[in-house]
């Protein structure tokens, strides 16, 4: 399994993917008390692997906390593990949405709740992302380019440098992920 930019890779990896239990489940694959027990988590904290999967055919990404019911069907596949938010809220935290627009497939992620005037998607509360770095964290990095000269796409990435795609750009720090 890929980890998505430079986070080292924690606990056994998604077990349940695809599976019901996957969608409910606000950890997949990692048991929350050996992660917890790993680092100090800040109060109210409780841990929810984010996952990024992409969709070739129209060069999508999209970053959520479960895989979505036919996601194989419909093209997608599993790219790695992002870290985790909190499904609940703690200080310096604030909420994450999955949001899509402009246009079709350009799926992204904001701490905006008018998803930046798009439109919401899904599920669309993703998790909490801590404002602030503090040990054992990451910044998620938000980055975009155009895909056919007109079509806007994003991704989310532990690497500043959006993984080295020359016609990216770095949008900006969405917050720190837990790893």
């Amino acid at each position: 399994m890929k980890v998505i930019g430079r986070m080292a890779l924690v606990g056994s990896l998604f077990a349940t993917v695809g599976s019901a239990a996957a969608h409910d489940a606000d950890l997949v694959g990692i048991d929350p008390p050996s992660a917890a027990a790993s680092m100090a988590l800040p109060t109210g904290v409780t841990l929810r692997e984010i996952i990024r999967m992409y969709r070739s055919k129209t060069q999508t990404h999209s970053t959520n906390f479960y895989w979505p019911e036919n996601g194989h069907k419909q093209g997608w596949r599993l790219e790695g593990t992002l870290g985790f938010l909190s499904s609940t809220p703690f200080q310096d935290s604030t909420p994450l949405y999955s949001c899509n627009g402009p246009g079709n497939w350009n799926f992204f992620t904001s701490p905006d709740p008018d998803c930046e005037a798009g439109y919401h998607v899904g599920d669309y509360f993703i998790g909490h992302i801590s404002k602030v770095a503090l040990p054992g964290t990451l910044p998620l990095y938000r980055c975009v380019f155009i895909w056919k000269g007109t079509d806007w796409r994003h991704f989310d990435t532990l690497d500043p440098t959006c993984e080295g795609s020359v016609s990216a750009v770095n949008d900006g720090v969405l917050g720190h992920v837990f790893l």
